[in-house]
């Protein structure tokens, strides 16, 4: 077997970490102008991943205000996340069909207020938009806890213009 083959994997692996340390991913700080499509107010419900044992309320609702040059704030359950801005993928990842788009959200208040569920924040993925709907999904900081994955996933969150 030629010895190349075998080292091909690596080199590939040592290439996209390469990429990534260097910046060609994008900067996380630069603002981008999102698709016309995804601007404006959102409104809609995702479903989380934890067991009633540790958040009884299944259904989070989520609004989303994104402004023409990025900006965006909103609410996911009854947590108010501070201004933050719409970021690209890097271009490997959008490659292999991960989501073109993303922010990064920093959660003020409890996710589920009457059951005192917070998280600090978290990430908030633009999966699929047209002008009148856009699929997202949120994954939460958090921690591991008896060997259980603390981290709130909200899956299938599907929001539309408040006029729809």
């Amino acid at each position: 077997m030629d010895k190349r083959l075998i080292f091909m994997p690596l080199m590939v692996i040592v290439a996209l970490t390469a990429l990534t340390i260097s910046g060609c991913g994008g900067n996380p700080d630069e603002k981008i102008s999102p698709p016309q499509e995804i601007v404006g107010t959102w409104l809609g419900t995702g479903l989380h991943n934890l067991s009633s044992e540790y958040l009884d309320q299944k259904e989070i609702p989520v609004k989303l205000d994104i402004a023409s040059n990025g900006d965006i704030t909103g609410f996911i359950g009854d947590a108010q996340f501070s201004k933050t801005h719409v970021q690209q993928t890097v271009w490997y990842l959008r490659l292999i069909g991960k989501p073109t788009y993303f922010a990064e959200l920093s959660l003020g208040g409890d996710i589920v207020r009457r059951e005192s569920f917070s998280r600090k924040g978290g990430t908030l993925l633009f999966d699929k938009y047209t002008a009148d709907e856009m699929t997202c999904e949120f994954v939460s900081t958090g921690s591991r806890i008896s060997m259980k994955d603390m981290q709130l996933h909200i899956k299938g969150i599907t929001l539309n213009h408040p006029n729809y």
